[in-house]
């Protein structure tokens, strides 16, 4: 992807990302893209439901490589989870203390065009939590608990992440993240 095309698409996921989705006006996003309204249409004839569909398949292929992938790669459970939150801290990072998954799963609007964005969402979130419980399981953790663990380590990292922005604090957040996997593989 060009870095046109990659600027673009970090400053639309900023807006996203701070706003909401009915927060992110076509203005703001304009504005942040430093484009026109116009020009956004141009480069997205869908308008705002076809940024976030973009924005979303983005940020699940960044998740997956940077952190998911980690998970995959089976092995010692303690160096894949130290990989895998160590890829989650760099996602965030680099978006500012933002995942936009949780913005548009959180978010609640009148519409029902942000409801295939979500579905979507919801979907990987399940597939995640199906591979989080077999890399446990295959790292010798019993079948049930696995499953409560893929649970909770999912829980806890996206609350610690709620928490970090509740606090405005980004290194409570890594922290958090730390103690997390220590946690589960104790």
């Amino acid at each position: 992807m060009s870095t046109y095309r990659e600027n673009l698409l970090d400053a639309l996921h900023t807006v996203f990302s701070q706003r909401g989705y009915d927060g992110a006006t076509l203005t703001h996003l304009a504005e942040a893209s430093g484009l026109s309204k116009a020009s956004l249409y141009h480069h997205f004839p869908g308008g705002k439901p076809e940024m976030a569909e973009i924005l979303v398949r983005r940020s699940i292929s960044e998740l997956q490589a940077g952190a998911y992938s980690h998970i995959r790669d089976g092995g010692d459970m303690a160096a894949g989870l130290h990989r895998f939150v160590e890829g989650f801290g760099r996602y965030l990072e680099s978006h500012q203390g933002n995942c936009l998954l949780l913005t548009f799963t959180l978010h609640t609007t009148a519409h029902d065009e942000l409801s295939e964005v979500q579905h979507t969402v919801r979907r990987q979130f399940q597939d995640w939590h199906e591979e989080l419980a077999s890399f446990l399981k295959g790292s010798g953790m019993r079948s049930k608990r696995a499953e409560r663990e893929a649970h909770l380590f999912l829980g806890q990292l996206y609350g610690a992440l709620i928490t970090a922005k509740v606090h405005n604090n980004p290194t409570l957040q890594r922290r958090s993240l730390n103690r997390i996997a220590k946690r589960i593989t104790s």
